[in-house]
This record gives structure tokens, sequence and C-alpha cells, in this order.
């Protein structure tokens, strides 16, 4: 699972419009949100709302209760604010459709996109959480339409979210990367992660073969060669009969990780793109014709760990399909607006498990005319394979594919004449075992797995090091590992326990099979809500914090006069877990050489920003650390878990004092406050399951 960062809260402000959210960010509503505030949007169902979360970064913008608040009509999102997060919302799609002509084209605005309405203004490490998109319509599926989730920008993330029921054109997610005029790289390290894709239906079910009813699509013709590193993982997909690409990627450099395909007449496919990672899937069909694996184009692919089982399709729908490439395929010199399909080489296919698939293995598959270039480099190891039916294990449609064979054990209850189909080629024990794996269907995991004295116990040949793990998340042996997907006898247990998905697995916390939501471990980064400093002597009655709220100022001084002495109180209402790590850090503005200063705990948090002085400071406690500071626009950072997780179980916030501890005197220390630009503020981070 990964971890996702969010800002806490400075203040909390009560919305009920769109208005009111642009009314909080621009400023007309007083005062003015600023970074790391909340805004809560009151429960209730409302139409035609253009959310626009701009302007301001680090806002969250939730719904009162999860699922309380329920948007209609054209509502919509934009989200150009960096380090925000939009969550607990429900879109319903009820837009009309002539029933005359319920085919006839429509189009409607992107519902979520991770861009404000000027292009230039793309969301930087934002978050859409624990929301659900709802298409009310029945019956047939419509042209036209809007995609629900749109990625711009870099390092955004959609998780724990339920996408349900799409039945219009246009890919339901589709990832945006370019790079723009002058060389700037506008896009990559999403993140799709937790999430539930369910009904998705076809235009035409007689072929189930559309184009644009995807559920998610890593980039376009343009983005090929640029490494978007967006990570799909721990998924669901059920019923996402939309087209043959359930997940379609068409960049560089992604990882599709942990996700279930159930009852769903699609695939993953490596439509274009180079050195990608397909990992730990399952497919769980129901045998339907239509229902694939993972198919690949292009070089440099890593297909690990995956189980199928139960798939009905053959040719590009194959459980696993190599397909055949274009003669003399050319990205061009600038690699954009490529077409074709670039052939299948330096391809690694390793431990995966394939049982009661119709066509496990197909090579070259789906070649025509000038797209005829059989796979090349590709190696195949370590696999399990138990198969029935008419067809062969191997089927090579392009008797070129150079296929290269280690510690792979296939099984087919017609014998080893359904071994290879198109080719025969010779082969030895060590390169292709014939023989039943012994795999039995095991309720409480949901899927098959070895049995007792089954040949894939030790049996792999060549250790692929990219397989460290096993499809459940334990470590596999160091040598002579288990063949197929699962190291059952004597991988070391992780507890990572990466079992097929259902829907209570998945997806936002309410409706039906409703999720977990958000899963530990969270991190949070929280903002001071109050600061300032004293200051000794003739200054010992005089409050700082609003006539000097600038900066921090710490300074040891003989001179009582000009003794300073920083102060700094959090809200840890956010942390609702148990703290497993916590960091306080302090950015300098400016120093004197050779100062040394002290971070010590208070227990009081009864002072305030407004009203502290050095006459009734609070006191504090023992030293928590010393550092030497190291330069202007340096940060300072102590490891205060300890004291952070008492008093998260206790009163629910936090202060700090930070003392000047040097040896000689009249030496400054300035550092960033609250009301520094973002980036600067002192910061709390805090890790908690």
């Amino acid at each position: 699972m990964v971890s996702f960062i969010t800002q806490a809260r400075a203040a909390t402000y009560t919305v009920s419009s769109a208005a009111d959210v642009a009314d909080r960010l621009d400023g007309t509503d007083s005062p003015q949100a600023v970074y790391g505030d909340e805004l809560v949007w009151s429960d209730g169902t409302y139409a035609s709302q253009g959310i626009m979360l701009a302007g301001v970064d680090g806002i969250t913008l939730r719904a009162e209760t999860p699922g309380g608040v329920i948007l209609t009509g054209d509502s919509y999102l934009r989200i150009g604010s960096d380090d925000s997060t939009f969550s607990g919302f429900e879109f319903q799609i009820d837009d009309p459709v002539d029933p005359a002509a319920p085919n006839a084209l429509y189009y409607l605005t992107d519902l979520i996109r991770f861009r404000a309405e000027d292009n230039d203004d793309h969301a930087y490490n934002s978050r859409v959480s624990n929301c659900r998109v709802v298409d009310l319509r029945t019956g047939t599926s419509y042209l036209g339409g809007h995609h629900w989730v749109m990625f711009y920008g870099r390092g955004n993330q959609v998780d724990n979210c339920s996408f349900i029921g799409k039945r219009s054109e246009k890919s339901l997610i589709v990832i945006t990367h370019y790079v723009e005029t002058g060389g700037s790289d506008r896009g990559g390290e999403h993140t799709i992660i937790n999430n539930y894709f369910g009904d998705r239906p076809t235009l035409n079910p007689a072929d189930s073969n559309d184009n644009e009813w995807e559920i998610i699509r890593l980039g376009d013709s343009s983005s090929v060669c640029l490494d978007t590193a967006t990570i799909v993982a721990d998924n669901l997909f059920e019923e996402c009969d939309g087209e043959l690409e359930t997940v379609s990627n068409k960049s560089s450099g992604n990882f599709i990780l942990g996700n279930t395909f159930r009852d769903t007449e699609g695939q993953i496919t490596i439509r274009q793109g180079e050195n990608c990672l397909i990992e730990g899937n399952y497919f769980l069909g129901t045998g339907s014709s239509y229902e694939g694996g993972i198919r690949v184009t292009g070089d440099g692919h890593t297909v690990i760990n995956n189980y199928f089982e139960a798939l009905n399709g053959t040719g590009k729908r194959a459980a696993i399909s190599l397909v055949a490439g274009q003669l003399n395929w050319d990205p061009g010199d600038d690699c954009i607006s490529v077409s074709g399909y670039r052939p299948v080489t330096n391809t690694l296919i390793g431990h995966n498990t394939i049982v009661n698939c119709k066509r496990p293995f197909e090579f070259g598959a789906d070649s025509s005319g000038t797209r005829n270039q059989a796979p090349s480099s590709v190696s195949l190891s370590n696999n399990a394979v138990y198969s029935t039916g008419s067809n062969s294990i191997l089927t090579y449609s392009q008797t070129g594919s150079s296929i290269a064979y280690s510690g792979n054990v296939f099984y087919h209850t017609s014998g080893t004449s359904k071994l290879f189909s198109g080719v025969s080629p010779s082969y030895t024990s060590t390169q292709i075992l014939f023989d039943n794996p012994d795999l039995a269907d095991d309720a409480t995991y949901g899927f098959y797995r070895p049995t007792s004295g089954s040949p894939l116990e030790n049996a792999a040949q060549a250790t692929v090091s990219a397989a460290a793990l096993d499809i459940l998340g334990n470590d596999r042996l160091a040598s002579n590992r288990d063949v197929g997907a699962e190291e059952y006898w004597g991988a070391t247990v992780t507890g990572a326990n990466l079992r097929p998905l259902v829907a209570s697995d998945v997806g936002c916390t309410w409706g039906p099979d409703a999720g977990p939501g958000p899963a530990n471990p969270q991190t949070v980064v929280l903002n001071p809500v109050d600061d300032s400093y004293v200051r000794g002597g003739i200054h010992a009655g005089t409050n700082f914090g609003a006539s000097d709220m600038n900066s921090l100022k710490v300074e040891i001084s003989t001179v009582s006069d000009y003794d300073k002495r920083a102060y700094l109180k959090y809200n840890l209402s956010s942390v609702t877990g148990t703290v497993t790590s916590a960091t306080f850090r302090i950015k300098i503005e400016s120093m004197d050489s050779g100062a040394k200063n002290n971070l010590r705990p208070v227990v009081d948090d009864s002072w305030g920003e407004y009203s502290i002085t050095w006459s009734n400071k609070p006191a504090y406690g023992s030293s928590m650390g010393t550092i030497t500071l190291p330069g202007d626009e340096q940060w300072m950072e102590w490891d205060v878990t300890s004291f952070i997780a008492a008093e998260a179980a206790g009163d629910g916030a936090a202060s700090f004092c930070i003392l000047p501890l040097s040896t000689t005197t009249y030496l400054n220390a300035y550092y960033y406050s609250a009301e520094a630009s973002s980036g600067n503020r002192p910061e709390l981070v805090v890790t908690y399951e």
C-alpha cells in the first residue's frame, strides 16, 4: 500500500456551495484560507456545482460526513492547488438521454480534473480520496460522454474511491503526460490505488471490442517514450466489459501491481511504451471468450507473479499474449504521435501461474499485413500451467518467435501433443517439465495453490531477481525457489497477505460493500496553530505574536533585554491512530555562525500566540537534543516521537520551546514562522497507524 502525505488543518471553515469554496480561497470571505486549512462542506444534495480548488495550496475540502454530500447534474471538480485533498463526496451521473435516440452523441466536461481551467495551473501532489462516482442510468450504453478523472501535473493520487456503472464512451481515468515547449516535463508519478471499478458495459456486446471504453489509460501516442512512473495498484475491476483494454498502457516505466480482475471482458494491455512492470495481479474469469489476461507490445517489460484462472480468450485475448509487431516500426525523431505496434523484445515472463485457461500463451498474436514481426529475446522462466480443452499451452502464431525456456512446469490433460502449436521445438526437462503441478482450489485464499508432492517445489531453474517476493508478498528463497506465482514451500511470511481482492477490501467507506477507507499507516504534516517568540528584560511583558509575526527569534545574551525564546503549538486532532514516528522540522531564515539551539517539550498548551510573553510563558521540560545550526535557509530536525505519542493520546495538542544554547553570547537564530510562504513553515511530520 502507498502512504500518502496529507496536510493537516490550521483552521476549519464551513461551506455549502462551489461559490463558498471560491470565496474562501480568493479572500472574498474573510479570513482567506491559507495553506493547511480545511473546508467542510455541509451534508446534503447539491446540483450543478462547478468546484474550483485553486489559488491556495495545501487545502483539504471534505464532506461533513463521508458520503453525506451528493453532487448531481453537471457538477464537476477542478484541482489546481498543490498538496490538497478532496474527500468524502459522491457524484451521481444522471444526464438526460433522448429515449428516441439513446446512442446519439453527447459530450460533457471531464468530471474530475487535476488542473484548473487555466491550462497551466496543474496540480502537484494532490489527492482525491474516499469518493464515489455512480452512473444512475440503466439499460444500454451511450456514445460521447466524458472522462471521470483526468490526471495532469505530477504526483497526484486517487485512492479508496468507487467508480460504478459508467455507461458512456470515453476512458474512465486518463493519465496525461507531456513535455512542453522548452523541455519542461509536466507529468507523471501519479498513483491509482485501493479503488473499486465496477459494472462497465460495452456499446456492442457482440464483439466487446470498441475503442475509448477503457477503465484506465496511461498516456497516449504523444507520451510513448516518456517515463510516466505511474502506479496502478491494489484496485478491483469487476464486470468491466467496456472493451479489450481494461487498463491500457501508452507510456513508459509504469507499475501495474496487485490488482484483481473478476468477471471482466478485458485485460491489461501494454499497447505502447517500454520498461513496464506487471506484477502480482489476479485474473479470475468465468469462461467467457472475451476474458483475457496480459497483452504485451514493445521493449523491456517484466511480467511476473501473476495468476490467471478460467480465461477463455485466444489470440490477443490469451492469458499472456505477445502480439506481432510492426515491420520497421519507428517512433520518429521526436517520438510524438507514435502509431503502430512496436515488436516485443527483451521481455521477461516469470513465476506466473495459469489454471484452466483456453490459451495460456500466444506468441506473435493478431498479425496482419506489415504487422508480422515475431517476439524476440523473450525469457519464459519458472511458470506453472495446468490446462485442459482443445488448445495448446504454447501457441506460436508467428513461427520466428525467439523464446528462451527455463524452469517451467506445464501440464495438459490431453498429453504432450497439446504443449506446442505452430512449432515443434526440442526442449529439456529443465526448460519445460511436463508434469501435473498438483494444484487445489483453496477457498480461504480464493485461488488454486500447490499441494503436497507438487513438482513445483524447489523446481525453479534461473533465479529471477525481479521476483524476490511472491504473489502474496512473501519473501522467496534465495535459491531453489518454487515454480509459479506463489513460494509455497520455505517462504518467509511477511504478513502482506496479498490475496485476490473483493469489493469490501477497496473503494469508499459507504454504499454496498463499503471499503475500509484509506489504508494505514497515514502521514500528516502539521503547521503550527500558534507560534511566537518571547523576550526578556524590559520586554518581558510584551507580546510579539501580532507585532512581529513573520519570524521566530532565538538569542542568548548577558543582557536580559536581548534574551529570546521561540514557542510553537500544534493541533494533533488529525492524528487518529498510534504514533509510530514524529519529526519536528523548522527552517532557518538567518543566523550567526556558531549558534546552537536546543528543543524542549512544553506540556502546558494553554498559551496563545497573541497573549504569550516572557512573564507568562509556560515551563518547558528536559532537552530533546541540541543542534549546531548549519546555515541560512537550512532545515533543522528533531525526533520527537515519544513526546508526540503521549500528547496525541492525551490532550491532543503539543507545544515546543526553542532555546539558545551557545557558548558565545549575542548569537542570533531567526526561524520562519507559520505566517511564512508555503514550503517554509515549521512542520511536525507525524506517522500513525
